[in-house]
């Protein structure tokens, strides 16, 4: 028994130490207020996570955004198109295939969101989310409006992962809902 117990131990040791470090996202966005946790997310519910990847050239399309908002320039008034836009601040293309391979390894394939590509969109299971995020989704409802989502309060993806995303949703985030104003007639 205890060479098993041993064996277990390499194997684990093993296994973990040829596997990139989780690195914590967002980790201080998990604020319920009003949200209350009810319970566990059904394994087989469907989510479509959003995976947002880090676009380029931020500080280029800033200086651009001064120089046509600004008259004592030549090129004031000439607005970039929004495919030009889109181009500009496009995510790296390797930042897209580090995604894109993850997913493949989990057996998930994402669709772009947007025109270049900043935002994967993958449906998948709760059960699978919970896997790749490596978290635990549950049901949270709105105290006035008995609303119901489903969030997690931590997420983690490999390190190699993370730096090529700023953010995956839906996850430690709540919708803010207004408070409805009844009146009497």
């Amino acid at each position: 028994a205890k060479m098993h117990v041993r064996a277990f131990f390499l194997l684990a040791f093993a296994s973990f130490g040829t596997a990139s470090p989780l690195f914590e996202m967002e980790p201080d966005s998990y604020s319920p207020n009003r949200w209350q946790k009810t319970g566990r997310a059904p394994k087989d519910a469907k989510i479509q996570l959003n995976f947002m990847v880090k676009q380029t050239n931020m500080d280029k399309l800033e200086a651009i955004f001064h120089l046509v908002s600004d008259p004592t320039t030549p090129f004031y008034g000439k607005h970039l198109t929004n495919q030009e836009v889109h181009t500009l601040v496009a995510p790296k293309p390797e930042s897209l295939e580090t995604l894109r391979q993850y997913l493949s390894q989990h057996g998930l394939t994402g669709e772009p969101g947007t025109p270049n590509g900043d935002m994967i969109l993958v449906t998948t299971t709760i059960e699978k989310a919970e896997e790749i995020l490596n978290t635990q989704y549950y049901t949270h409802q709105h105290d006035k409006t008995h609303q119901i989502v489903l969030r997690c309060s931590r997420y983690s993806l490999p390190s190699e992962v993370a730096e090529v995303l700023d953010l995956v949703a839906p996850t430690t985030s709540f919708p803010s809902v207004k408070d409805r104003v009844f009146t009497d007639r």
